[in-house]
């Protein structure tokens, strides 16, 4: 086929009226298109996972000045599901403040909230970091569980150190 052929278009795409350059812009730009979203995602699940590496959360941002030893981990993806935990050393009179400027009211209490609380609020994370050891729940915990949202959020304190974690499942 030479540059002055023409090609008839019967209204039928078929293969044999299509120009053969026709086919091979469109399947680059199909390609592309799919290379391209692919890119996006992955782009996408990079930049939740610099953001939540690189800026400090906001459970971090929240310790008094008086916090030190600071540890935090992080796990999580572009889903819903993640892991945050913080363990850092603070005095006993900025505790209840920390609580609250995270949002946290309620108290832990057996007699009240039940054996399954204690069990989510006491909960093991696989994969942990070899420095969290937080104590057991008690009357001292603040949490929050949205169990609509398979979320909980716990802070406990012991012996100068406050241990927090919220987690999505």
């Amino acid at each position: 086929m030479d540059r002055n052929d023409t090609i008839v278009n019967t209204g039928h795409d078929t293969d044999k009226n299509v120009h053969p350059l026709k086919k091979k812009y469109h399947s680059r730009v199909f390609s592309w298109g799919c290379g391209g979203l692919v890119i996006f995602f992955i782009l996408l699940s990079g930049t939740n996972y610099l953001y939540n590496v690189l800026i400090p959360s906001k459970a971090r941002r929240a310790l008094p000045e008086s916090a030190s030893h600071i540890q935090e981990y992080f796990s999580g993806g572009w889903n819903s599901d993640f892991l945050r935990l913080i363990k850092a050393k603070l005095p006993k009179e900025d505790y209840e403040k920390y609580a609250e400027s995270l949002g946290l009211t309620k108290h832990f209490d057996e007699s009240k909230n039940g054996k399954k609380l204690r069990a989510l609020l006491n909960m093991l994370f696989g994969g942990d970091q070899d420095w969290w050891d937080p104590p057991d729940a008690s009357k001292t915990t603040y949490y929050d569980y949205v169990k609509e949202r398979d979320y909980i959020e716990a802070l406990k304190y012991s012996n100068g150190t406050i241990y927090y974690f919220a987690t999505s499942w």
